[in-house]
């Protein structure tokens, strides 16, 4: 287990009055790691960003996610595509030789994260982490082990303890739906961990969504993040 999921396990079990239950990933010690690796790969390649930046200037506050350590709560207007959003954020933290971890609610969204990435920069930058049997890819061939230089995992809850390496943001999309809930004690939900982790690691996180949560609106009014949200002439 990284040091870091370590400390984050037991934040997250103190929060909540459990224990830390260690769990190591299929590439533990003594066995052969099948991750797959990008040691040819720089973190700074060239991700195709352009575009998608500027799909978002019309979010006053958005650009400033793109430039590291910023706590965004962003509502997303209709007929606006969440996935540009988020590609353009990992793809300005990758630039910056730090690692992304995202969570969506379902397999549904995990697909289509994963066909917006792979559209911008093929599969060499990211991994998949579900806990669907029918729609994931096989974890002991994409957990970011500690000799892995994959730097961006996205899934659904499970997602939210994957190890990165030099961690620069956290996401998570559509936060209210309950399908983030842990079912298991102790009942943690993945947008407080993923926080947790913004707040242990000092990075990043981008909170968003069509509608906006009672938690993530509190965010906003304590003041730990910023309101992003389209112009009011272009909603109307």
């Amino acid at each position: 287990m990284a040091p870091e999921i370590a400390e984050l396990s037991a934040a997250i079990a103190a929060r909540y009055a459990g224990t830390s239950r260690r769990r190591t990933p299929p590439c533990g010690a003594g066995s052969t790691c099948s991750c797959r690796t990008r040691a040819g790969d720089s973190p700074n390649a060239a991700l195709h960003l352009g575009s998608t930046a500027l799909e978002w200037v019309h979010y006053p506050g958005f650009a400033s996610l793109l430039t590291g350590q910023t706590r965004v709560v962003a509502s997303v207007a209709p007929g606006d595509d969440w996935t540009n959003a988020f590609c353009a954020a990992a793809g300005a933290t990758l630039a910056r030789g730090e690692g992304v971890v995202m969570c969506v609610p379902d397999h549904l969204d995990v697909k289509r994260l994963d066909e917006a990435m792979r559209r911008r920069w093929g599969d060499q930058h990211h991994v998949v982490l579900t806990a669907d049997p029918g729609q994931r890819h096989d974890i002991a061939h994409s957990w970011p082990c500690p000799g892995s230089q994959v730097q961006i995992v996205i899934g659904t809850r499970a997602a939210a303890f994957a190890p990165v390496k030099r961690l620069g943001l956290v996401a998570i999309w559509d936060d209210g739906d309950d399908l983030f809930h842990e079912p298991r004690a102790p009942y943690c939900h993945s947008r407080e961990v993923l926080l947790q982790r913004a707040q242990q690691a000092n990075a990043g996180a981008l909170v968003a969504g069509y509608a906006r949560s009672v938690e993530a609106q509190y965010l906003v009014r304590t003041g730990w993040a910023t309101e992003v949200a389209a112009q009011r002439a272009l909603l109307r």
